[in-house]
């Protein structure tokens, strides 16, 4: 035991020995995320209901012949609209307020 004892001791030591600046790491500063960002949602049953509905008569306007939506698609659909537009921003800030009171 006390000899991976030593080797972890001397592992810990040669890596400080090999630092020489005493300065934070700087890695991550400029970097830029690539990879998706997740979150979830959670819907009371009715407005889950509601949104598949409006889901499928989405689907059935963007493409009559293939009606098919997921629902990822539709809510970063919804998500850049509400981020780039006034109006839609107007109504969700304003539901928003409404669902304060």
């Amino acid at each position: 035991m006390s000899t991976s004892r030593d080797a972890l001791a001397a592992r810990i030591a040669g890596g400080a020995a090999r630092r020489t600046s005493t300065k934070p790491d700087q890695r991550g500063q400029d970097a830029i995320r690539t990879k998706p960002v997740r979150i979830t949602l959670d819907l009371d049953p009715e407005t889950y209901r509601a949104l598949n509905r409006w889901i499928s008569q989405a689907a059935m306007t963007v493409n009559p012949d293939l009606p098919r939506l997921s629902q990822s698609r539709a809510l970063r659909a919804m998500v850049r609209a509400t981020i780039g537009e006034t109006a839609a921003t107007g109504a969700v800030i304003d539901q928003l307020r409404n669902e304060r009171r």
